[in-house]
């Protein structure tokens, strides 16, 4: 709780330094693409992080990974790659934009160690990509059965506060569980010439069973 509260703290002052919202500017929203799947054999959890660049027609136009966790990195990179977005709107007219994209993997073991590479921060988001402060995984719901992918939208404001998080690609079960995690990210506004915008991430919450280790 300490951690949490330290970091809302410093949110909140890195926010504070936010000049007035840009005015006209509506974020690009995404409007279809697939989920990534765990890659065959994976023993361990993973985090990726995107800073997803998409074009004035709405298909994505380059990828830069910013938090990368072999070998699932490529597996969201693939499928990303793909998605398609209503493109954001400034002054009336489609523009390019960014958006935060991340995937978060949870490991299959329950209470024993797993295998596999840690996250790794490889490079910093754009300034009108909104940076993350907490990114916590999903808890694997108590009543939940088997495994699911949820993918989640949310809304930030140009201070960088979360004003909607809701979910686009359901997994029965696992819905409220990826909307509560989401909930407590934090996060860093996204600026665009000089001002703070709005902006869009979605967060993939991907749950697998637990399994328990050998007495």
């Amino acid at each position: 709780m300490f951690r949490y509260a330290l970091a809302t703290t410093l949110a909140a002052a890195l926010n504070a330094s936010v000049a007035g919202a840009q005015p006209g500017f509506v974020p690009a929203s995404y409007t279809s693409g697939g989920l990534p799947a765990v890659p065959p054999l994976t023993v361990s959890g993973g985090e990726v992080f995107l800073d997803v660049l998409v074009a004035d027609d709405g298909h994505v136009d380059s990828i830069r990974t910013l938090r990368t966790t072999p070998p699932f990195t490529e597996a969201v990179t693939g499928v990303v790659r793909n998605w398609r977005f209503k493109p954001a709107v400034e002054a009336a007219r489609p523009v390019a934009s960014s958006v935060f994209v991340a995937a978060m993997f949870a490991p299959p073991a329950l209470n024993v160690p797993t295998l596999g590479r840690p996250p790794q921060d490889v490079a910093s988001p754009s300034a009108e990509t909104p940076g993350t402060i907490v990114a916590n995984p999903a808890s694997y719901p108590l009543r939940a059965v088997g495994d699911g992918t949820v993918l989640v939208e949310v809304s930030i404001d140009a201070g960088g506060m979360t004003t909607d998080a809701h979910v686009i690609a359901p997994a029965p079960g696992f819905d409220a569980a990826a909307v509560a995690a989401a909930r407590s990210w934090l996060f860093v506004g996204a600026r665009r010439g000089g001002s703070g915008v709005p902006a869009r991430a979605y967060l993939i919450f991907n749950f697998r069973a637990p399994v328990t280790g050998l007495p």
